[in-house]
């Protein structure tokens, strides 16, 4: 309950003891309707094996929200949006955001939202309108033109795809398609799956929705964000990263740049760094 953005179909747990030091290392592999499993991982405390139970449940609830977050779910979602956290309240295991404090395992579902777009099989959100379009093609397919913004930040991130990764090689997506949907609120998701599949499904898939009314810079900015974090933190590949540092894409005077991130320095244009960098940094 109170998930946002997709839907918890499943959840693997593993419990590892050390005699040693007498923790006991949580572990939670978080499946997502429509997708496989992100995969075992671990985050945030590991409590004792004679914790009382108010500590273990928040270091249990800790642990599976950040890796339900690394499926790109936000979970807990609070009435009013926006994430829940847990903290000890007075020594209880509590959700808290705001002034509003529940009990871990008191959560109740939160009141269903009015719209005018139902849920469909396909996404496991309401999706108002979708592009889409195939990798190295310029003909976006949908009910009306792509917002222009959109389609050059689409095109600017695919051209940077090409170049400046050292590290490990991307995958071989010559087969995908990019798709842009307009959810119910106005936020733009993206992502870029291998052709013929359906829904939420891609290699590639932003997490945090922004504004269709985004400047082209700032759209080109936060969708280059997005596809390295999702490049960095489920693929463990860095771009675009000459070897040592990943340039960090931001706006600098309404032009989207990829900076160094030691010094904040311009180093090119995004969507021209192929071109503008032609020498590592």
């Amino acid at each position: 309950m109170r998930q946002y953005s997709g839907y918890i179909e499943r959840i693997d747990w593993v419990g590892e003891y050390d005699d040693d030091s007498g923790v006991v290392v949580l572990l939670s592999d978080v499946t997502i309707a429509w997708r496989e499993g992100s995969g075992f991982g671990v985050t945030g405390g590991c409590p004792r094996v004679d914790d009382d139970v108010e500590t273990i449940l928040l270091c249990i609830a800790d642990l599976v929200q950040d890796q339900v977050a690394r499926a790109h779910v936000a979970w807990p979602w609070a009435d009013d949006g926006g994430f829940m956290s847990v903290a000890l309240v007075d020594g209880v295991a509590m959700w808290v955001k705001g002034d509003v404090r529940t009990r871990v395992g008191d959560l109740r579902e939160a009141p269903a939202l009015d719209s005018d777009y139902p849920m469909t099989s396909d996404y496991p959100f309401r999706v108002v309108a979708s592009w889409t379009r195939r990798w190295g093609t310029g003909l976006w397919l949908g009910p009306s033109e792509l917002p222009s913004n959109w389609s050059s930040a689409v095109a600017a991130v695919e051209h940077d795809l090409r170049c400046w990764v050292r590290k490990k090689p991307l995958p071989d997506v010559a087969d995908h398609t990019w798709e842009v949907l307009i959810t119910e609120f106005g936020g733009v998701k993206v992502q870029l799956r291998r052709h013929g599949l359906r829904g939420w499904s891609g290699d590639l898939m932003t997490v945090n929705p922004e504004s269709v009314d985004l400047s082209t810079a700032r759209a080109t900015a936060h969708l280059a964000d997005e596809v390295q974090g999702d490049l960095t933190g489920n693929a463990w590949i860095d771009w675009p990263s000459a070897g040592w540092d990943i340039l960090v894409p931001t706006v600098v005077d309404g032009i989207a740049m990829w900076v160094k991130n030691r010094d904040n320095r311009p180093i090119a244009r995004i969507g021209r760094l192929c071109e503008d960098c032609t020498e590592p940094w």
